[in-house]
């Protein structure tokens, strides 16, 4: 789903342009994208997404013509403030329960993040039934380890976090292998609170990012 803005236009052994800015949708309205019911997922950006959409591009870009459902996931932007921006009124997209952060920004930002960014907009479209973005949070969601400077990262929860019993509920028939870990109201993110990652090798050791837990 992440689409990168071009390919090199000169060759590029070391693969530098995969550094670079890429984007969850895209394509300027067509070929018509497929439906998306993207929950649970942790997305880290260093940047803002093209032209500021919500859940970097996920729940606002390229929604023309198809249908888009964007739950409980946490968006994290290393520099600068996440965006909420949206296409036309009439796509058939629904947003809630998501968590944004800047994390290097985020601390410094005072008064309404949802309103100066976009949540009046949100709230002018269909109901779902109240309006988009009701249970959305912008926050510092806590995670273990997240250091933009050595590119070290572990994003499971920490007991501090605002994440933890704060997503709304899917229906049962949407997949989710993690459902089972997860006692309370849905916990924000890839990984819920009390799961347990798996072990791999003979010390039981795992690497999360660059970090060896």
């Amino acid at each position: 789903m992440v689409r990168y803005k071009a390919p090199p236009k000169e060759l590029d052994a070391d693969g530098s342009y995969l550094h670079g800015g890429c984007n969850m949708t895209g394509d300027h309205g067509g070929p018509t994208w497929p439906n998306y019911y993207f929950y649970h997922n942790t997305a880290i950006r260093t940047d803002m997404s093209w032209r500021g959409y919500y859940g970097f591009g996920i729940g606002g870009r390229g929604t023309r013509y198809t249908q888009r459902r964007v739950f409980n996931n946490i968006f994290v932007q290393l520099s600068g403030m996440p965006g909420l921006n949206f296409g036309a009124a009439d796509h058939d997209v629904i947003v809630d329960g998501n968590l944004h952060w800047g994390l290097i920004d985020g601390r410094s930002f005072t008064g309404d993040y949802a309103k100066k960014f976009g949540r009046k907009m949100a709230f002018r479209r269909k109901p779902y039934p109240d309006a988009w973005s009701l249970k959305d949070i912008y926050a510092d969601p806590r995670f273990k380890l997240l250091n933009a400077t050595s590119n070290e990262f572990d994003v499971r929860l920490t007991d501090a976090s605002p994440a933890i019993d704060a997503g709304v509920e899917l229906p049962e028939s949407w997949f989710d292998p993690l459902r089972g870990s997860d006692n309370e109201r849905p916990d924000l993110g890839a990984f819920p609170k009390s799961y347990e990652p798996l072990n791999v090798g003979r010390y039981g050791r795992i690497r999360v990012g660059s970090a060896e837990r």
